[in-house]
C-alpha cells in the first residue's frame, strides 16, 4: 500500500481523522510511518513559526509607519558621556557667562521638548518654568499649546452633481501633545494645513450642491472628525472647522436665481387666486343679504380703504418675492373688505328693520347724518329745506344776513335740528 499520500497530512489532522472514525478498527486504517509523522510536524511547525513571526513583522511595522517609537535606549554611549562632562566643565569654567546662555524660561502655555546629543531626554518634556541647557549639547524645541486657526486657501472643487464651486474653510486647532507633535511630524501646522484642504476636497467631492448649500454644519462636523482622527497621531487635536465662503459660478448663481423666481411667481398666482376666490365667495354672501331687503340695498354704503406700501428689494433675487408679498396683501385685502360688507349688510339689514317697525328713527338717522355733515370745516353748507320757503317769509336783505350768520357749523346744525323738530310738530 502506497503510503505517499499521507506525508502531507500533519499530526494534529491524523488524530482528529482517527477520532472521527471511532466505531472502526484502527489497525484497519492505513498508518503512515512514526518517522514520516514526526517529519511533518516538525515542518508544519516551522512553517506556522514563519508565519506568525510574518504576521508579527508586518503588524510592527505598519504601527511603526504610523506611529514610531519616541523612547530611545537607556545605554549612552561613552563617547555622548565624555561630551556631556566636557559641556560640565565649560560651565562651570564660564560660569558668568553661562548663565545668561543656558538658562531659559518656559511660560504657562508652553512645553520644551530637549534633545541631548540627538537623544530625547527621559523626562520627555519640560515647563513651565526656568530650564538650563547645557551648551553644544541640548537641543530644544518650545511648543505653543494654545488654540491656534488658519485659512484653507480656497479650492476649486467639483461635486457630485458636477457643479464646480469654490470653497473657502478656517481650522482651529491646539497641540494636545508636545512630543508626537516634535518627533511625529516636521511642521505640524504646514501638515495640518495640507491634510485640510485634501480633505475639504474629499468630502465635497462626495456630496451634491444642495446637501452642501442645506447641510453646512454636518459638512464642517464631518471634515472636524476626519482631521481630527488623522492628525492624532501628531499630537493635534481639531477642535472646530468653519466653512466661511461658498462661491458659485456666475451661470449657476442666473440659473438658480430664475428658478427661484418662477417658483415664487408660481406661489404669487397660487395666493392671488386664492384671495379671489375667498373674496368673490364673502361678496356672494353681501350680496344674497342685501338682495333680501330692499331697504337694506338703498341705504347701503361701500367704503374701501386703499393703503399703498412701497417695499424696496434687491432687483436680482428678490423681484418675486416682491410679487409674491403685494399678491398675499391684495388678496388679504380684498377678504378683509368683503367680510366688511358682509358685516355691514348684516348691521344694516336688522337696522333698516329696526327702522320700518318706528319711521321716527329713521328720521333720527336723518338728523345725525345732517351733524355729522356739519361738523365738518365744509366749504359747502347743505340746507335740508328749499330756499324758496323762507323767501316768501323773509326779505331779501333779510335771508343774505341770516345766511351769514349761520355760516358756521355748529350753530347751523343747532337750527338744523329746531327747524326739523317744528315741521313734525306742525304736522
Amino acid at each position: 500500500m502506497p503510503t505517499t499520500s499521507h506525508k502531507i497530512l500533519p499530526l494534529f489532522v491524523c488524530q482528529n481523522l482517527y477520532r472521527e472514525l471511532g466505531e472502526m478498527e484502527l489497525e484497519t486504517l492505513p498508518r503512515p510511518s512514526q518517522n514520516a509523522l514526526i517529519n511533518n510536524n516538525r515542518n508544519y511547525t516551522k512553517q506556522r513559526r514563519l508565519l506568525n513571526d510574518m504576521h508579527n513583522m508586518q503588524s510592527y511595522n505598519a504601527y511603526k509607519s504610523i506611529k514610531p517609537v519616541r523612547t530611545t535606549t537607556e545605554s549612552t554611549p561613552r563617547s555622548e558621556t565624555i561630551l556631556i562632562a566636557l559641556s560640565y566643565l565649560v560651565v562651570l569654567i564660564l560660569f558668568p557667562v553661562a548663565v545668561f546662555c543656558c538658562i531659559t524660561t518656559v511660560k504657562e502655555y508652553e512645553r520644551v521638548v530637549i534633545l541631548r546629543l540627538g537623544r530625547l531626554r527621559k523626562r520627555g518634556m519640560f515647563g513651565p518654568g526656568v530650564l538650563f541647557l547645557l551648551p553644544c549639547v541640548d537641543e530644544y524645541y518650545k511648543v505653543d499649546m494654545r488654540t491656534k486657526a488658519f485659512d484653507v486657501e480656497p479650492q476649486e472643487i467639483l461635486t457630485k452633481d458636477s457643479v464646480t464651486i469654490s470653497v473657502n474653510a478656517v481650522v482651529y486647532y491646539s497641540i494636545r501633545n508636545p512630543l508626537d507633535s516634535v518627533l511625529q511630524v516636521a511642521d505640524v501646522t504646514e501638515s495640518t494645513r495640507l491634510l485640510a484642504q485634501t480633505t475639504l476636497r474629499n468630502v465635497i467631492g462626495t456630496k451634491n450642491l444642495m446637501e452642501m448649500l442645506t447641510a453646512k454644519e454636518t459638512l464642517s462636523k464631518t471634515i472636524e472628525k476626519i482631521l481630527d482622527d488623522a492628525t492624532d497621531a501628531w499630537g493635534v487635536k481639531v477642535e472646530r472647522v468653519e466653512m466661511t465662503d461658498l462661491r458659485l459660478p456666475t451661470s449657476m448663481q442666473r440659473a438658480m436665481a430664475a428658478e427661484a423666481e418662477a417658483l415664487r411667481e408660481a406661489k404669487a398666482k397660487i395666493v392671488a387666486a386664492e384671495g379671489e376666490l375667498n373674496a368673490s365667495r364673502a361678496l356672494k354672501q353681501a350680496s344674497d343679504v342685501m338682495a333680501s331687503n330692499p331697504i337694506t340695498l338703498q341705504i347701503s354704503a361701500n367704503i374701501v380703504n386703499c393703503f399703498h406700501k412701497q417695499i424696496s428689494l434687491p432687483v436680482s433675487m428678490q423681484k418675486a418675492m416682491a410679487a409674491e408679498q403685494e399678491a398675499r396683501r391684495e388678496a388679504e385685502a380684498k377678504v378683509v373688505a368683503a367680510n366688511g360688507e358682509l358685516v355691514a349688510s348684516e348691521n344694516l339689514k336688522l337696522a333698516s328693520e329696526v327702522m320700518e317697525a318706528n319711521p321716527i328713527s329713521l328720521q333720527l338717522r336723518y338728523l345725525q347724518t345732517i351733524s355729522t355733515i356739519s361738523n365738518k370745516n365744509n366749504h359747502t353748507i347743505i340746507l335740508p329745506f328749499p330756499t324758496d320757503l323762507i323767501k316768501k317769509y323773509l326779505g331779501k336783505s333779510l335771508f343774505i344776513y341770516l345766511f351769514i350768520f349761520f355760516f358756521d357749523a355748529h350753530i347751523l346744525s343747532f337750527v338744523f335740528v329746531s327747524f326739523r323738530f317744528f315741521c313734525c310738530f306742525v304736522v
